[in-house]
């Protein structure tokens, strides 16, 4: 049995504890509590609401999130345990989300627009799980080529893991740090984001974000604890991740992230009027 286990979107240097977890086995499931309580299935691509159509309008990359969602058997919503912030169960192929990220009328995922960064952050990570299981791994493409590569190369156990663990923390960091900022980009007129793309202390925390120390981890069953690797993840993991998986956006460097084209002055004035 393979017991892996990912950390959920939190800023990494603001580490709470909170971890979203892949699941292979149903003693797994019954250990962390997906298995007990109420709960809301939704079995399609609806599931996922306005999600990528909200994040397609962001600039935001889309493309693994919307294979992993044709393929995922089910979306579950339900109250998790205090120290999970989802999961995905490689047996059922099901992702399991907190019961408030659900809206109560179509028991599908709330607009996008009202979800926090924190959350999004978790459906990339949920999904890159889901990919790696039903698209990357079958198809064995080569995003998936680089990861088992590199990960027989890192680390002297427990590879598939680590290196699991470590492609879904840097997605959740870069991805929540791009939307962000983003954020900022949006609510400002194009004279002031012009500004914007002149500042060094921005260009800093965008460019920092792709270079943060990350390490995988598993969970080892027998001794009910996270391993961490002291493995830091390499530049060529990082630079695939970027350009395969995303197809460079968003880009490494901050001048081409946010370009004027991307934004649009009924964007701004939607700031306004609420």
């Amino acid at each position: 049995m393979v017991f892996k286990y990912l950390l959920v979107l939190m800023p990494l240097v603001f580490s709470f504890g909170l971890r979203a977890t892949v699941v292979s086995s149903s003693l797994q499931a019954d250990q962390i509590g997906l298995n007990k309580g109420l709960y809301f299935e939704n079995n399609n691509l609806a599931a996922f609401g306005d999600l990528f159509s909200v994040l397609e309008k962001m600039q935001a990359p889309t493309a693994y999130l919307k294979l992993a969602a044709g393929r995922v058997r089910s979306v579950i919503f339900k109250k998790l345990p205090d120290d999970v912030g989802g999961a995905y169960n490689s047996m059922t192929k099901s992702i399991y989300l907190p019961l408030e990220l659900m809206d109560t009328s179509t028991r599908a995922l709330k607009s996008a627009r009202s979800l926090s960064d924190i959350s999004i952050g978790t459906l990339y990570h949920e999904l890159w799980h889901a990919y790696l299981d039903l698209v990357a791994r079958p198809e064995r493409n080569q995003i998936f080529n680089l990861y088992i590569s590199q990960s027989q190369i890192l680390y002297p156990d427990h590879a598939l893991q680590y290196h699991d663990e470590a492609y879904a923390i840097f997605l959740d960091e870069i991805l929540r740090n791009y939307l962000q900022m983003r954020k900022i980009f949006e609510k400002k007129t194009p004279e002031v984001r012009d500004r914007l793309r002149d500042s060094l202390s921005l260009k800093k925390i965008y460019e920092d974000s792709f270079s943060v120390t990350v390490n995988g981890y598993y969970f080892d069953n027998w001794r009910r604890r996270f391993i961490t690797s002291s493995v830091n993840m390499p530049s060529k993991d990082r630079h695939g991740i970027v350009e395969i998986l995303l197809q460079n956006r968003p880009p490494f460097e901050y001048e081409k992230a946010f370009p004027e084209g991307g934004f649009s002055s009924s964007v701004f004035f939607s700031y306004l009027l609420n």
